[in-house]
């Protein structure tokens, strides 16, 4: 069972956690309605729960130059090679300014790639779940 999360929302430059499984990164209201897809993790990580609109997780380069958009079910692995245990060790290692090197695990059929992100003010711009 997992455990209770926070979920985070950055408004008006104010950082508001809330309990619940499922953390937020991103702006409340971008969020696409669609309905949510169940999937089984895996790897551990950062799973992808929903990708807000417009965000850097929907402009991600990789080693080929195109661009690709993380999805529901997605379980980022490691970003700049540090694998990734934590909410805060996740959120920590989005803020440090610059490109990041996500590695991810795709949830349709399994494969690991590397994508280079942007986050803009530590935000990648995804709801997730960490997956132990």
């Amino acid at each position: 069972m997992f455990r209770s999360m926070a979920l985070c929302l950055l408004c008006s430059f104010a950082l508001l956690c809330l309990p619940t499984q499922s953390h937020a990164q991103g702006q409340q209201g971008d969020v696409e309605s669609n309905a949510r897809t169940v999937v089984a993790p895996v790897a551990s990580g950062i799973r992808v729960d929903r990708v807000a609109q417009g965000t850097p997780a929907t402009r991600m380069k990789a080693a080929d130059g195109k661009t690709y958009t993380l999805e529901s079910g997605d379980v980022i692995t490691h970003i700049d090679g540090v694998q990734m245990k934590k909410a805060a060790q996740f959120r920590a290692a989005l803020g440090g300014g610059g490109a990041v090197v996500l590695t991810v695990v795709d949830r349709n059929g399994g494969g690991t790639y590397e994508f280079t992100a942007r986050p803009q003010d530590g935000i990648l711009g995804i709801y997730f779940t960490v997956v132990p």
